[in-house]
């Protein structure tokens, strides 16, 4: 094998130990919307309400997540997609007038959220068990994010009124886009 041969593999497989061995909560950026500081979308848009993701890169695949649930005027019980309107009466998705109210925004944009329902028991979210327009029991919410190079504003579209609670929400890369990184990665070592 010759030296550059050498090279080429070593650098190859040191680029695949560090994928493989670093731990995907490093991958992964986890924010904490804080509800108690909405959007109260009337003008003037106030950018200092809701938080906001560092840059994503541009052309990679994304998966956001938003899990918990927070408080309308200590009586409402709402998440990202769905409120409970008045104490023990079924969760609606959308608020009566007001298409979006008290949903979990990107950009200033109310999305449909796809409701996590644990179909196997497991616990743990397969691809299979994500669905539009659904209430999830564990209150958790996701969808596919393509990353333009530039960070996401997250924040709770509302009218003012008194809220409370802490929504977490985590955005992670798709593997199916950092295989392909690592692909191109030794494309690149090749033609050194």
């Amino acid at each position: 094998m010759s030296m550059r041969s050498f090279r080429m593999v070593s650098a190859a497989v040191s680029s695949l130990i560090v994928l493989v061995l670093a731990p995907a909560a490093t991958l992964a950026e986890t924010l904490l919307l804080d509800t108690s500081n909405t959007d109260h979308i009337t003008p003037p848009w106030d950018p200092s309400h809701g938080v906001w993701s560092s840059p994503l890169q541009a052309g990679q695949q994304y998966w956001i997540e938003v899990e918990g649930v927070w408080y309308r005027d200590s009586i409402h019980i709402c998440d990202a997609e769905w409120y409970e309107p008045e104490p023990d009466e079924p969760w609606l998705e959308d608020y009566p007038g007001y298409p979006g109210l008290l949903d979990v925004q990107i950009n200033d944009t109310s999305l449909d959220w796809l409701g996590f329902v644990d179909v196997d028991g497991d616990d743990v979210p397969d691809p299979n068990e994500w669905f539009i327009h659904t209430l999830s029991p564990t209150h958790r919410y996701g969808l596919p994010w393509l990353g333009d190079g530039q960070p996401l504003k997250f924040s709770v579209y509302d009218l003012g009124y008194e809220n409370s609670g802490i929504l977490t929400i985590t955005i992670t890369p798709e593997p199916a886009t950092l295989w392909t990184m690592l692909v191109l990665s030794f494309s690149v070592l090749r033609r050194r």
